[in-house]
């Protein structure tokens, strides 16, 4: 896994913005103590060995349309926790280096903008948490 990767949402090629209480509750269980939601930085231990951070600002609304994952780590809590956020809108997950280009749901595909898998593909649905886990690492 890259050093770090990003996810947004998208709606008919365009931005989607969504509560961002389901990324908070699914971070929630594994959140470090001291992790400050103002500087909207989440430092994240799923195991002794496993951590990542996760960063996103939210609009006055308490809605986001992406966030960040870094030093994402490979193991099974990090795939579910996005599985399940990804699950609750047309989320799609992307690395800078072009290694990366994911979506959990197949309605997804229809919202991304035109060029995305073009520019980052090729696009990989992964609709179930064992694909889902397999494309992430």
């Amino acid at each position: 896994m890259g050093t770090e990767f990003f996810a947004q949402t998208h709606l008919n090629g365009g931005e989607q913005l969504v509560s961002c209480n389901t990324l908070l509750t699914q971070m929630q269980p594994f959140l470090l103590p001291g992790t400050s939601h103002i500087e909207h930085w989440y430092d994240l231990k799923f195991s002794e060995f496993e951590s990542c951070s996760i960063t996103f600002k939210p609009d006055s609304e308490g809605r986001i349309s992406h966030f960040c994952v870094v030093r994402p780590c490979g193991g099974r809590a990090l795939a579910n926790l996005l599985f399940n956020v990804m699950a609750e809108a047309n989320w799609v997950i992307f690395s800078p280096s072009g290694d990366l280009l994911l979506i959990a749901n197949p309605g997804t595909a229809s919202h991304l903008p035109p060029g995305m898998v073009e520019s980052l593909g090729p696009l990989v649905v992964a609709s179930d948490r064992d694909s889902f886990f397999e494309a992430l690492v």
